[in-house]
């Protein structure tokens, strides 16, 4: 977006002057029951993908490690 100019929205209605800094607070849409059925519970497992590829756990990345350096020997 050019700083050169204001913003323009909604034919006029609302105009943001140029070089204003917006702040928005992220966490409410973390928070919103429109977006998020039980958005004020604490459950993160509602952003994991299924069959995703996450960070191993620590054992798992010990018993890698003790395999990596068994192969090396």
């Amino acid at each position: 977006m050019s700083k050169g100019h204001d913003l323009v929205i909604d034919d006029g209605r609302l105009v943001i002057p140029r070089n204003t800094t917006i702040w928005i607070p992220l966490g409410l849409p973390h928070a919103s029951s429109a977006i998020y059925k039980d958005a004020d519970q604490f459950l993160p497992e509602r952003w994991l993908e299924a069959n995703a590829e996450y960070m191993p756990t620590e054992s798992e990345t010990l018993r890698l490690a003790q395999e990596e350096s068994v192969l090396r020997a």
